[in-house]
């Protein structure tokens, strides 16, 4: 091939490869693990970050630049856009430019804050795991002790922690159309997974869910159950109970066959779950590691730093937990045949009021 001829293809390549680094400078949103612990009317944080070309804008302004800089990497934008992530929180104008105020972490901080969550889950673990122990013990003489990874996640530090933690969440991002926590990781965590509650301020039945995907819960009436149990302390409604019984949820006469937690009432589950809160609570509070954080990855609110640490910290806690054997995983995610009656051990019905 002609030397030249062959010089001008390997500019036109290096151009062109130039080209797409510019126009693919980022990860795309769907690569990232989105959580949002947000109040919102009309408009949710990730429908304004995805809406258009946002997600372009937001990540090209991850480091202080002035708006020809989108210019530079062939990213459009009008200077409405601009007002709009800005009224929203999402940019902060300084100076002559701008730079995102969402809380973005690439895989290199993602994977340095998982390593630091570990250590200090494993620093203070000690005081805490004698609380799981008595836990499960507790669950045993119920026969309900497959239950306990899922009681301890979904009731006890997803709901009794997080709520004496959450206390002040006006102190979070407050923005027209919502206020609270939104922040990004990239990448997913192995073993993550959440609770989903459905049911009136009396009676509701929540579910813990690993994240990715729980379509075999799909047309499960959880409100439908929690409104019967309530009404009858079991499951009558003959329609109801055929649909209920495959998933472990009540046995041929209706029993319940999950657990019934008394939320704020005297108990001993109610007492280990406030142990723990306590002691959680006070690691977050009597220790550097929240203000050392915020200094790390510049997060200027206290509040935002301590909810982003903690769900980072409730995933290390039990997967500690699990590698000493003093819980095990649900069995639906761990075995490899799925029997979908042990949906029952990631069930429980949470009595709200007498």
């Amino acid at each position: 091939m002609n030397r030249n001829i062959l010089k001008l293809l390997t500019l036109y390549f290096v151009l062109f490869s130039f080209n797409i680094a510019k126009a693919q400078h980022y990860r795309p949103y769907e690569a990232y693990t989105a959580s949002a612990f947000v109040e919102y009317n009309d408009l949710h944080p990730k429908e304004i970050a995805t809406a258009d070309n946002n997600w372009d804008i937001l990540m090209a302004f991850r480091q202080w630049h002035k708006p020809n800089y989108l210019d530079s990497l062939n990213v459009p934008y009008t200077q409405s856009q601009l007002m709009l992530l800005t009224i929203n929180k999402m940019l902060k104008a300084d100076r002559d430019g701008y730079i995102s105020t969402i809380p973005l972490f690439d895989s290199l901080a993602t994977a340095r804050m998982r390593k630091d969550s570990r250590i200090f889950v494993e620093q203070n673990i000690d005081h805490i795991a004698p609380y799981c122990t008595q836990l499960r013990q507790l669950m045993a003489k119920d026969k309900c002790e497959a239950n306990t990874y899922s009681i301890l996640f979904s009731y006890i530090l997803d709901t009794i922690t997080w709520e004496l933690l959450n206390t002040n969440r006006d102190s979070m991002t407050i923005a027209p159309t919502w206020k609270g926590a939104f922040y990004l990781h990239y990448y997913p965590r192995q073993n993550a997974c959440g609770t989903n509650t459905y049911g009136s301020m009396q009676m509701a039945i929540s579910h813990n869910y690993r994240i990715k995907g729980f379509d075999y819960i799909d047309g499960l009436p959880f409100e439908e159950i929690a409104a019967e149990y309530q009404r009858n302390g079991c499951i009558k409604d003959e329609k109801l109970k055929k649909q209920i019984m495959p998933y472990g949820v009540c046995d041929k006469n209706g029993k319940i066959q999950i657990p019934v937690i008394h939320f704020q009432k005297e108990s001993q589950l109610n007492l280990i779950a406030l142990n723990i809160a306590q002691a959680i609570k006070k690691d977050f509070t009597q220790t550097a590691y929240v203000q050392n954080f915020m200094k790390q990855y510049h997060i200027d609110k206290r509040q935002l730093a301590i909810v982003i640490l903690y769900h980072e910290y409730m995933w290390d806690l039990l997967d500690i937990l699990c590698e000493r054997k003093l819980i095990q995983q649900p069995k639906l995610w761990t075995s490899k045949t799925h029997d979908i009656a042990d949906l029952r051990y990631q069930l429980f019905l949470l009595k709200v009021k007498e």
